[in-house]
């Protein structure tokens, strides 16, 4: 019945565009996401004798576009529950019922055709989504409250602009006091620079991102800078067989818990399209790490990626998503074929170690045993999509991890010990996908000045 109102007040919204605007285009759409799952070691191994999870969640989003070739404007709703997280009375008796909550809500201008700001609830992605993304394949996806400026020249010269402030609450910025949400900064500016030289794509990133999470004083509050900046290089044109990207970051100032930052991030990929339907490709990630000595030191040689996408990138199974402390090789190979122009399929292989030995097992401990332990194994994936029409699409796939004993000494064990405390030999995790998004409206009036 909620979101029934949302659609009631959605449709509403639209229809005062409609009688007070000129030549307004109103969309109105909507998406439904359901997936299952067996968790067979996701994320981390099982014990052995600890039995599969299966489960799954449902994402329901419901937005309204407006624009009117100066003004346009956005306004998306979204649900996510795990299944039989929410009673099946609780929102007719009295229980908690579902959450709704804000994807995104913002305002843009177009002050002219180069130039243009928006300021609201955006989702961010640049260049391949390694720094920002809005992790689309997580229940709950990625946004940020930011005013974004954006300009574009004629001949192809791109510029976004963008800065951000956080607060606990309403009184928290009656005068400067901390902020200490997990995970989230407590200002950020970025600015992002693009151009397109021949076939290669070519573009700058540069982050400021500040924190508050080691503030003693709450109404003095200390800030930890954060700086991180690149380059990318990407070329992937459809009458050329070879494409490939390239990027390369450094990260400096202080980590949110005001030690000194200086870390690195390097990626490459390369592949080849040997006909239209197959391809093949190779990569590699690199992220720089810290050593047992550099922590002891209060020194951060951990490059941090930000808020960028996960899951396709460091294997499906996202045992590696948080890279280690110690820092993160791995390289991937990777084939893709196109079974007709509705199903794709893909096979890859990531292969992963840390940069830096694990350090002392108990590092209060300057005698304990020291351990190397850089392998931490690989993972296999199978993934197969099938777009029934442009609107809804089937995903499923099955992935293993060849997991190996230093693999524990970053991912705890789930499930309940056994007496000798034996761990899976290979972890699995499958899914299907269902992505429905419908448009349930979609018109544009013309009304006279």
């Amino acid at each position: 019945m909620r979101i029934n109102r949302i659609l009631f007040l959605a449709l509403m919204s639209s229809s005062l565009f409609i009688t007070k605007g000129y030549g307004q285009t109103v969309t109105i759409d909507g998406e439904l996401r359901s997936r299952g799952e067996i968790r067979d070691g996701f994320q981390s191994p099982l014990y052995k004798g600890a039995d599969a999870g299966t489960g799954g969640f449902l994402r329901t989003k419901l937005g309204a576009t407006y624009d009117d070739g100066k003004l346009s404007a956005k306004i998306q709703f979204i649900n996510t529950n795990v299944s039989g997280q929410t009673p099946v009375t609780g929102a007719t008796n009295g229980g908690t019922g579902t959450t709704v909550g804000v994807s995104e809500a913002w305002l843009a201008y177009s002050f002219a055709p180069e130039f243009s700001a928006a300021f609201g609830r955006q989702i961010l992605s640049f260049d391949d989504g390694r720094l920002f993304s809005g992790n689309d394949f997580a229940a709950t996806p990625s946004y940020h409250d930011l005013l974004l400026l954006k300009y574009k020249s004629k001949g192809g010269f791109q510029a976004q602009a963008g800065a951000a402030f956080s607060h606990n609450n309403d009184n928290t910025y009656m005068s400067d006091q901390a902020y200490k949400v997990a995970n989230n900064y407590r200002s950020m500016y970025l600015l992002w620079l693009g151009q397109k030289v021949e076939k290669v794509n070519i573009s700058a990133i540069f982050v400021n991102d500040n924190y508050n999470q080691n503030s003693t004083n709450n109404l003095d509050p200390k800030m930890q800078s954060r700086y991180t900046t690149g380059l990318n290089f990407d070329m992937n044109e459809a009458d050329m067989p070879l494409f490939f990207h390239a990027a390369g970051y450094l990260q400096f100032g202080k980590n949110p818990q005001g030690s000194k930052l200086s870390s690195y991030y390097i990626n490459g990929k390369v592949g080849y399209k040997f006909t239209p339907v197959i391809s093949a490709n190779i990569g590699t990630d690199i992220f720089s790490g810290s050593s047992y000595n550099d922590i002891l030191k209060g020194k951060d040689n951990h490059f941090n990626k930000l808020y960028g996408a996960n899951h396709y990138f460091y294997g499906y199974m996202e045992y590696w998503t948080n890279v280690p402390n110690q820092g993160l090789w791995q390289w991937y190979v990777g084939v893709t074929g196109n079974i007709n122009d509705k199903c794709n399929v893909s096979l890859n292989y990531n292969k992963f170690s840390t940069m830096k030995d694990y350090g002392r097992l108990d590092p209060a401990d300057p005698d304990s045993e020291y351990k190397k332990a850089r392998n931490i194994g690989g993972e296999l994936d199978l993934i197969g999509r099938y777009s029934y029409s442009k609107s809804f699409l089937i995903e499923g796939g099955v992935s293993t991890y060849f997991k190996n004993k230093n693999v524990t000494l970053y991912k705890t064990p789930a499930g309940n010990p056994d007496t000798n405390g034996r761990i899976q030999s290979t972890p699995l995790w499958a899914y299907i996908m269902l992505t429905f998004r419908p448009t349930f409206l979609s018109t544009k009036v013309n009304v006279d000045k």
